[in-house]
Parts: C-alpha cells; sequence; structure tokens
C-alpha cells in the first residue's frame, strides 16, 4: 500500500464524518474543524479553543469550547458565527 499524502492537523482528531453533498471529509479535531477534499487537500480549517462538544445539524455543527464562545460552523464555507 502506498500513502498518496499526510496531513497534518496539529491536533488530535475526535472524528471524521462523510458529507456526501459536498463530497467532503470533515474532521472534527481537538482544537479544530477541518473539511477535507477526495484528493487530501484541506477546503478550510477553523482553528478553536479545545472542543467540549459538538451537535451536527442539517449543513453546519456547533461547537461548545473550553474557554471559548459557542459558535456554528457551516459546513459548506467553513464561515463561523458566535452565538
Amino acid at each position: 500500500m502506498t500513502i498518496d499524502r499526510e496531513i497534518c492537523l496539529d491536533s488530535r482528531f475526535d472524528s471524521i464524518r462523510f458529507a456526501s453533498r459536498l463530497n467532503r471529509l470533515i474532521v472534527l479535531a481537538e482544537a479544530g474543524l477541518f473539511s477535507v477534499r477526495s484528493n487530501g487537500q484541506i477546503d478550510w480549517r477553523v482553528d478553536l479553543d479545545v472542543v467540549t462538544d459538538a451537535r451536527w445539524e442539517d449543513g453546519s455543527v456547533l461547537i461548545s469550547q473550553m474557554e471559548g464562545p459557542e459558535v456554528r460552523v457551516d459546513l459548506e464555507a467553513g464561515s463561523v458565527v458566535s452565538l
């Protein structure tokens, strides 16, 4: 087996989800959220404080942080809205 690409997230990951509508892997890490294309390129990246909870919704994820505000991240654009 040959590894074509290594992706350094600079953080341990918690979960990986496939967003079929976007054809992207969404990686929830200890301190961030990433969208990864099928060729291994990072589409967008959101750096966060330590993630304490994530609630996946249709097209977005609501994230609670240890010392930061609760934020909603749009899974298509990677845009962040503080709540």
